[in-house]
């Protein structure tokens, strides 16, 4: 019974662990695609400058 438990109380810490690098990952791409669009921006605003 005593594995039983263990086992899934390690599931449950493996999902969690999982469910945070998702959502890390989530966060860094968005972060990327903000820095790619405003350097678009970016580039559109000098090349109507000049």
């Amino acid at each position: 019974m005593r594995y039983v438990k263990r086992f899934r109380l390690l599931k449950g810490i493996v999902g969690i662990e999982a469910a945070i690098v998702l959502i890390a990952f989530v966060v860094v791409a968005a972060a990327l695609a903000f820095v790619v669009l405003n350097m678009g921006f970016y580039t559109t605003q000098r090349s109507k400058e000049v």
